[in-house]
This record gives C-alpha cells, structure tokens and sequence, in this order.
C-alpha cells in the first residue's frame, strides 16, 4: 500500500520516517533518560497486542492526513494512556489530540506531503486494497519527531522477539 501511494503520487514522508505503527503519544519537551526508562518498563509489563484495522479515514485539513482505521479496545486504550502518562510524567507537554480522551487509534498512510487536490484520487486508490484486517503491536518506540523522524529506541512488548530494525 505505501509502495503504491509513494510511486503514484509521491507521498514519501511517512515511509521516510518509521516503520507503520500506532502513534500514542507526541508533544514537546521532556526528560529523555525518564521517558525511555518509563517506555522500556511499560513495555516489559505489556503483552503484544491484538487489534483491528478498520478501513481508511481521513483528519481533513491543508495538509489532509490519511490513515487506517484501528479499532479501539481496551488494552490498546490503556497502553496509550500509561504511555500519555509516562509523558507527561517526563515533562511533555503532551499534544491535545494526544490526551487519553481525544486520542484516535490509527495507522498513518499520508502526512505532510498529502496536497488537499490529490486526497480524492489518493482516496480511490485506496480503495482497491482490503483495508479491514487484524494486525499485532509488538513494540513501543520512542522517535524523534523534527524532521528527519528516526527512531531513538525501540522497546519489545512481553512476549515479542526482536523488534523490527526500522533504521534500515
């Protein structure tokens, strides 16, 4: 899917900055050293976890951001709102959209490079890929976010081997 949307319409910035996965968090400033200890302890106390995709959606701005749909459960909301938590415990200033009460699970598909002039074709193209399907997290990542985006840390779920090299 990200292979086609990069070689039809060029959207390159979400494959260029990490593997596809569940953002829980995002904000500014914090303690680096109590984040990542705070992350690698939640990780080790979480199971690898089970969700839902559920078709393509659409935060419409400017700049459109496309994504897949994940179903929301339980466990999904509490390791969003241990990791928010953890955040702001280490001194983020968590981003509203990111507060456990506002927070959409979702897998990215197109940001920042996605114009509003293309979303409809984006659209149609996506249609032709079944976009409803289970999926597992089996990691937790802390990554710098100012471009260029790359992974700082990569912290493997209870009972997931090695987490993906996604610096490569």
């Amino acid at each position: 899917m990200w292979d086609r949307l990069e070689a039809r319409f060029g959207l390159r910035w979400v494959r260029a900055s990490t593997l596809p996965h569940v953002t829980l968090a995002v904000g500014m400033g914090t303690d680096a050293a109590r984040l990542q200890a705070a992350l690698a302890g939640l990780a080790r106390s979480t199971p690898r976890l089970e969700v839902e995709l559920d078709g393509v959606a659409v935060f419409p701005g400017p700049q459109p951001i496309v994504y897949l749909r994940v179903v929301p459960n339980d466990e999904l909301r509490s390791v969003q709102r241990d990791a928010a938590e953890a955040a702001i415990d280490a001194g983020m200033r968590l981003g509203e959209y990111f507060m456990p009460a506002a927070w959409t699970p979702h897998v990215t598909l197109a940001v920042r490079d996605l114009a509003a002039a293309d979303l409809d074709d984006v659209l149609m193209e996506l249609g032709t890929y079944s976009t409803s399907f289970p999926t597992t997290l089996g990691s937790l990542a802390l990554l710098e976010v100012l471009p260029p985006v790359y992974p700082r840390h990569s912290y493997d779920l209870l009972g997931s081997g090695p987490a993906p090299d996604s610096t490569g």
